[in-house]
């Protein structure tokens, strides 16, 4: 007799719901950025479905976000071969070929999109950002024109406003650039529930709840691990730059732009109260010693997650500056290197791009200006607070003298020189962020005090500023 009864037959119906709820939990996987099990699941899919459109698109998007990029590209390619016509498709791989800096070829699928979904304005955005304009280029004609139709909702005439804005910079139009930019902020603001003033309460709770005595009393608590490096600053100030630079590095890796230690806060923090405890950041005042080791670990065993044997791994999510304190106290043998860049410069570069996600305080001049200072406030406290701690690294100082202040950043994180450093341009790392397009690029100079050509159009962020816009 058999060892093992032989399974039943499973009907049709089982199969399907099979199907879906493999998918449901990939695409919960997913959405919750746990990218490593959503491209496991979406592969059982498609043991099932070898096929199914969707699920190969999902692949590819999880696999470009884990950095697997030949994966990604034959997960795109399967994908095509189902729906050859797919504008989707043809995007996400032209996204993926774009933030691993091939740019003819991305240039050359978005072109394939546009063909097939001309009023595709997403599309004309992200293509934007990878094309040089010429004069008389008939493709900012169309945009313009596309741009120009009656009763276009505002969402989609947003993306238009930031590439047209895009184009007549090439063309070094800079009032009518500044104008479509200011046009496609005032759209997206608009779409927004935001109150700068709700931030600036939180810089005084934080400032509050980590002084410098309740710091030194809890020093030492935390983890030991060495592994991370934290990269911070505002957005556009040169955190990406950094990153690509450490990443270029044999024995560093680069996990980008995660969330991981403010999802491991919440989760410290939301158990705590639970209990009775407190929320953010009052509750760190709740904490003993322990639970600031157990936070450390918590937070390494989701940056560390396909890691390897990195000696180092690198976390840009630049509003962990945020969260220095808590950083200090559950890791204190992380690196933190603190990104500057010129107040005006850095906020002119928030102002003329769309982030794909959050950066709401972007959309406004007097917003930003605001927001700078609360962050200038913030990173002031830390400094006195936590003196020696982070390392200060000026983006005009790099761009200046890059193997002098690479050599520098090195040294701080506790690595050798590595001469890939200075070739970071050329690594292929996939970048997800807002600054993709230019760190696929040599180090250039031209960015420094790039606003003094919008300067008559700054008026509500240097008055928002105040002494900051001379300088930080």
């Amino acid at each position: 007799m058999p060892r093992n009864k032989p399974r039943r037959p499973r009907n049709a119906r089982q199969a399907t719901a099979d199907v879906a709820a493999i998918g449901a939990r990939a695409d919960a996987f997913a959405a919750a950025g746990r990218y490593a099990d959503a491209a496991t699941a979406y592969k059982r899919l498609l043991r099932r479905q070898p096929g199914n459109f969707p699920a190969l698109c999902n692949l590819g998007n999880a696999l470009k976000q884990l950095a697997r990029v030949a994966e990604a590209r034959q997960a795109y390619a399967a994908a095509l071969a189902v729906e050859p016509r797919s504008a989707a498709a043809l995007s996400n791989l032209a996204q993926l070929e774009a933030e691993s800096g091939d740019h003819a070829t991305a240039r050359a699928l978005y072109q394939r999109v546009l063909a097939l979904a001309p009023d595709d304005t997403e599309a004309w955005h992200d293509y934007a950002l990878i094309k040089t304009f010429q004069p008389g280029d008939p493709e900012l004609a169309a945009m313009q024109g596309l741009r120009a139709r009656p009763g276009l909702p505002g969402g989609r005439a947003m993306f238009l406003d930031f590439a047209i804005a895009k184009a007549l910079q090439d063309l070094g139009d800079f009032d009518a650039a500044f104008a479509s930019a200011a046009s496609g902020n005032r759209l997206k603001r608009a779409s927004l529930r935001y109150d700068v003033a709700d931030d600036e309460t939180l810089v005084d709770r934080i400032i509050g709840c980590f002084d410098a005595a309740f710091l030194a009393a809890n020093a030492g608590a935390g983890s030991m691990d060495e592994r991370p490096i934290f990269i911070v600053g505002m957005p556009r100030s040169g955190t990406s730059l950094v990153e690509q630079i450490l990443a270029s590095h044999s024995q560093v890796l680069g996990a980008g732009e995660v969330n991981h230690f403010r999802d491991a806060v919440a989760d410290a923090v939301g158990a705590g109260k639970a209990a009775g405890g407190r929320g953010f950041p009052e509750a760190v005042r709740d904490f003993a010693r322990r639970d600031f080791r157990r936070l450390g670990e918590a937070y390494v065993k989701r940056l560390a997650l396909g890691a390897g044997k990195a000696a180092r791994i690198t976390d840009k999510m630049p509003r962990n500056f945020f969260f220095l304190g808590f950083i200090h106290l559950a890791l204190p043998k992380a690196r933190i290197v603190h990104c500057v860049r010129d107040p005006v410069d850095t906020c002119l570069s928030c102002y003329q791009i769309h982030f794909a996600a959050g950066q709401e305080f972007s959309y406004d001049l007097g917003d930003l200006g605001r927001y700078y200072r609360l962050y200038t406030r913030l990173m002031d406290h830390w400094r006195t607070a936590l003196p020696g701690r982070f390392l200060d690294l000026r983006y005009e100082e790099l761009v200046g003298a890059p193997e002098a202040t690479m050599r520098r950043l090195l040294e701080f994180c506790a690595l050798p020189w590595q001469d890939a450093c200075l070739a970071f341009h050329a690594s292929g790392r996939p970048v997800h962020t807002a600054s993709a397009h230019q760190v696929h690029k040599p180090i250039y100079r031209t960015a420094v005090r790039r606003w003094k050509r919008y300067e008559k159009h700054l008026g509500p962020l240097l008055q928002a500023l105040g002494p900051l816009a001379d300088g930080d």
